[in-house]
Parts: structure tokens; sequence; C-alpha cells
């Protein structure tokens, strides 16, 4: 029987409002409120996408500190899943935060930032916690997880996978010295972001790596010791650790992520191994005390803003085997009077030593080495003094921007 265009007009229209029907029931989200919170729920996924949660209410006109407990469903739907940043920055002010069983998976930052949150309860069904979940919680003192679960533990109140070779979370409430157990071989990203109490930590032999932010504004942290099985400092694994003195690079540390050591004002000296080939961006930037610093003989690139407002340090020696400066490299270092770019330099990135403005000698050995044309690149006018060879790149930009050249023989 053949159809009509009339009927398969028709049947087209009724599938397509069946679709959006199916869309709009499943895929779109639905908010599930109540007097003291607010929830975003998508029923397709099982995903809480995003919510706010007081921390006290106001009943007979006294104030209950509220303790909440997740619902199990939310419009008839399993909740599976709490997403990525759900309740970050500062949207979790409760206490307490107990998961309901159904749960399978906590996304990267889910509750960061959670300044009223004391104590964290994972059920035993829970396989997947992301990174930084529980971060920058200033007040959490306790993560327990249930003995069943096959995945995940915890020991004095600190997060770890089940066999305890990763550690997942510290709290970000924990206070004075904390000694990492034995099994531990990688410390995760934001493992202690933000754990201010801190004062002193133990890495034991065996850690291979640290993660992206692992410490990250540990601001009161003074003490701890890298061992030498460490290969790998993530992306700001130390950053704005303003009360570090010293610390020492292991030996066979190939890897320092952007940022590594930014903002640690207290710094006051570095070693860089020689198993390190390039220091990345902003590595050591605004180490505004840090007055000595060791570059490897195999070094090949310096990135941008690595040593960026280090306004102390007087002294630096770049290596034969250095070819790239990144843009703003040394941006601000205003005590340093003078330096010799080697031959094997290839770039120098747009104001590389913008606003040194003791910087009275600059050495340019390469006479083809590519010069950003920004202002400052090469020092401040009127204080610098460019020196390399006639018919050099380095030459032309002293022309273009009224620098003193004076050629080398």
């Amino acid at each position: 029987m053949k159809m009509s265009k009339r009927t398969l007009l028709l049947f087209l229209t009724l599938f397509v409002a069946v679709l959006l029907a199916l869309y709009f029931f499943l895929f779109r989200p639905v908010v599930y409120t109540g007097k003291d919170y607010s929830l975003t729920f998508n029923r397709f996924t099982g995903t809480v996408t995003e919510g706010t949660v007081e921390g006290a209410t106001v009943v007979d006109g006294e104030i209950k500190v509220i303790d909440f407990v997740f619902p199990d469903k939310i419009a008839g739907f399993k909740v599976r899943r709490i997403g990525y940043g759900a309740f970050s920055p500062f949207r979790y002010n409760s206490r307490s935060v107990t998961i309901p069983e159904g749960v399978t998976g906590i996304d990267d930052y889910a509750f960061a930032t959670s300044q009223g949150l004391q104590r964290v309860s994972i059920p035993k069904g829970v396989i997947y916690i992301g990174n930084g979940a529980f971060s920058a919680c200033q007040n959490l003192t306790e993560i327990t997880v249930d003995p069943e679960n096959p995945n995940y533990t915890a020991d004095e109140g600190v997060l770890f996978n089940k066999t305890k070779t990763e550690l997942i979370q510290c709290p970000g409430g924990k206070s004075g010295e904390y000694l990492i157990p034995d099994r531990v071989t990688s410390i995760n990203e934001s493992a202690f972001y933000y754990c201010n109490g801190l004062t002193r930590i133990r890495i034991p032999d065996g850690v291979t790596s640290i993660g992206k932010q692992a410490f990250f504004e540990c601001g009161n942290l003074a003490n701890i010791t890298i061992p030498d099985s460490v290969t790998s400092i993530g992306e700001g694994a130390f950053g704005n650790c303003s009360s570090l003195t010293e610390i020492t690079i292991p030996d066979r540390v190939t890897y320092l992520g952007n940022g590594a050591f930014q903002l640690c004002s207290d710094l006051t000296e570095i070693a860089i191994p020689e198993s390190v080939t390039r220091i990345e961006d902003g590595v050591f930037g605004y180490c505004t005390n840090l007055k000595s610093i060791t570059i490897p003989d195999h070094l090949i690139h310096i990135g941008s803003f690595a040593f960026a407002q280090c306004s102390e340090l007087t002294d630096i020696t770049l290596p034969e085997s250095l070819t790239e400066i990144g843009q703003a490299a040394f941006y601000y270092c205003e005590s340093l009077t003078s330096i010799t770019i080697p031959s094997s330099v290839t770039s120098i990135g747009d104001g590389a030593f913008h606003k040194c403005d003791r910087l009275k000698s600059v050495t340019v050995l390469n006479p083809d080495c590519k010069i950003g044309q920004d202002y400052g690149t090469l020092g401040w006018l009127g204080t610098a003094t460019i020196y390399g060879y006639p018919g050099s790149t380095a030459e032309a930009y002293a022309k273009e921007h009224g620098y003193t050249f004076i050629p080398l023989d």
C-alpha cells in the first residue's frame, strides 16, 4: 500500500514532535529546589551540573546549621554523578556532604572552595573522583570512605586510591606537619591546594610525580623535601608557597611545568639540575627575593615570564646550549646589570628584558638572532648599551629603537 504525501508529512511531523518531546524531557535540565538549596539536574546523564546549598537556616527564630544530604532521585531519575565544578566557587556552604549510594562519579573541582564544608562521606559505589574535587575547602578536616568501596580509601582524613599509591586529596583544614605514607608514588593534581595550615610536609622516596597545582597556595608551608625519585613537577605545583625559603630540585627531574614555583616570594636561591633542558613559562616568575639561580649547561629553552619580576636577581649565566628566550622572560629583573646572550640563541622574545632599568650591558653574540621588536626587548632605553657584531640584528634593533650600540671585534 502506497503512502500518500499527506500521510507521510503527518507521520514525519509526529515523529519530529516525539523527538522534540523526548529532547525536552530528557536533555533539558531541571531545577530542583528546596528551602535551603537549588540543584540543576540533567535527567539523561543523571548529573547534578550546578547547585547552591546554604550553610544554615532559621527555624522558629533560631539558626539551625545544615547537614545536607543529597537526594537519591530528582524528578524520578537517579542521581548518578556530580558534575565539573558543580558547587564551585563558594556555592556549597553546608558543613557536611553525604553522597547518595547511587552516585558513581564526582567530577573535577565539584566541591572546590566550599568554605563551610567540614566533613565528606563517600559511599561504596563511587568509582571516579576527579582532580581537586574537594580542593581549597579551608575548613574541611575529614574525608571518609565506605570500607566496601573498591577504588578509594581514606587515612587520617586524607583521600587515596585503594592501594594508597596515589594521594588524591588532603583536606584543606589539615594543619601542622603531615607525613605522606611510604606507599605513595604520585601526588595528584590539586591534592594539597590551599592547605594553608600545613607548615611541613614529608614526601617519601618512591614518589615519581608531583601533579599540577599539587601544593598551590600552601602559604605557610616552610619546609618540604622533594625526594630523589621525583622526575616530574607539574604546572603551578608549588605556586604561591610564599613561606618557602629554600627547595632542592632532585637531579632526576626532567620536567618543570609552567609556573611550578611562581610567586614563591621568600625563595632566595635555586639550583636547576642538569637533567632539565627547558624552563617553561613562568616557572620562577614573581619570586621577588630570588637572588641566586644556577642554570644547567644543557638548557635549550627559557619560556615566557620564566623569571619575570625576580627583582633581586643580580646575575645569571646563560649556557651555550640555549636556543630560545621567551617573551618577557626577564621582565622587571631590575637588579640585573649585565647579560651576555650566547651565539646559540636564535630567538629573543618581545620584551625579554623590559623594565630591567639597571641593565647597562647587553651582549648579543649571534649576528642573525631574531629579536622581538617591542620596546624594551634588550633593556631600558637610556640605560642599556647593546654590544654586537657590525651588520647584526642587534645593531639594527639598537638603531631602530635609539639605543647606544658598540660593535664587537
